[in-house]
């Protein structure tokens, strides 16, 4: 309740300064505020394998990648909310983000596999995939490797990753 009581205040306040300030601002008007906050970042799993910058940077594939995320690379330093740690560290980033499908999968658990800002991934590289389109790829295929994984009797990390790709390709997924 305070968040959103704190976001909505500076939501105004920061309307106002730029209706003041801003050329083309001055007869805005705000037709609405968001009803709940947008969380960029939350807890993420430990997999066996986690998805670096390096592993980026250096352009390495994945055999078992499942999509890609073209979004960029926005993932604020909490502390200083204006900066853009990518942008201080000099790193050129990919244009587009590859998805490997293990990073979906949780060390030590056999029956689960976890789509969305959870997978394990270092935290700068979760700018690119957090957001809706790589979530919602990671989605889809961890929906088909659950239909693998309940008609064969395997665990999620046996899943036939060539047959995975396949059933996506003919769902339409760019891979």
């Amino acid at each position: 309740s305070q968040g959103l009581m704190s976001g909505r205040r500076e939501t105004y306040e920061l309307f106002d300064l730029m209706k003041k300030h801003f050329p083309g601002f001055r007869d805005a008007r705000m037709r609405c505020v968001s009803g709940m906050l947008g969380i960029r970042e939350t807890r993420r799993l430990k997999g066996d394998f986690i998805l670096t910058i390096n592993d980026l940077v250096f352009g390495k594939s994945f055999e078992d990648t499942i999509g890609y995320s073209a979004y960029g690379w926005d993932l604020p330093d909490p502390v200083k909310p204006s900066v853009q740690p990518m942008n201080e560290k000099k790193i050129k980033v990919p244009e587009r983000t590859p998805i490997p499908y293990r990073i979906m999968l949780p060390k030590g658990m056999d029956n689960l596999i976890c789509a969305g800002r959870i997978v394990s991934v270092e935290r700068d590289v979760l700018g690119p995939l957090r957001v809706t389109a790589p979530c919602m790829a990671m989605g889809e295929a961890a929906g088909m490797a659950a239909k693998q994984v309940i008609e064969r009797n395997i665990s999620f990390s046996k899943v036939d990753i060539q047959s995975l790709k396949e059933s996506l390709l003919m769902n339409g997924v760019l891979l």
